[in-house]
């Protein structure tokens, strides 16, 4: 009766070491498949070719997804061609901005729902209303986290606003 009372105690132990093994082996994959995932990095570029004449040679993209977190380049008045649109006009540059922004969202598999965070720089305080109401639009019910900034310049001078984002797509969403 003893014998078998050990015996028994012997198995559970053996049972519960395996489960334990089991899940730390199922543990070490989920990280090694997590640090082995690789970035999408969306619609690549050189510097060289938005500021020719310049010594800049950065290679760089317009969208980086990283798991389900989105990063973008800041959006301005240049399209996703790479056409100034706007100048002069704050209210056209945010709009061209965040049309640039849903199309890069929707390349790396987000939407606008996603934005988490954004920063806002104006080159002049006289913007920020019509830059916020443009993009308050297009974001309007999401209640994401902003920063606001008022910069003395940009990467061009006919820059007028910039926006970053960062978007998360929720796990349930995830593809």
């Amino acid at each position: 009766c003893i014998r078998d009372s050990i015996l028994t105690q012997y198995i559970i132990i053996l049972i519960l070491m395996s489960h334990w093994i089991l899940l730390n082996v199922q543990q070490v994959y989920l990280i090694k498949l997590w640090n082995n995932m690789a970035h999408q990095r969306i619609r690549k570029f050189n510097t060289a070719q938005m500021y020719p004449g310049k010594e800049m040679d950065n290679d760089l993209s317009m969208a980086v997804r990283a798991g389900n977190r989105i990063f973008l380049r800041g959006q301005t008045g240049f399209d996703l061609d790479g056409n100034m649109t706007g100048i002069g006009d704050p209210a056209k540059q945010a709009e061209t901005a965040m049309q640039c922004v849903k199309t890069l969202l929707e390349e790396a598999g987000s939407k606008l729902e996603h934005i988490c965070k954004t920063t806002i720089y104006i080159t002049d305080r006289a913007y920020r209303e019509k830059v916020y109401h443009v993009i308050g639009k297009h974001l309007k019910g999401i209640h994401v986290c902003s920063t606001g900034l008022i910069v003395k310049g940009l990467a061009k001078p006919e820059m007028l606003m910039e926006i970053d984002i960062e978007a998360i797509i929720p796990d349930d969403e995830n593809e």
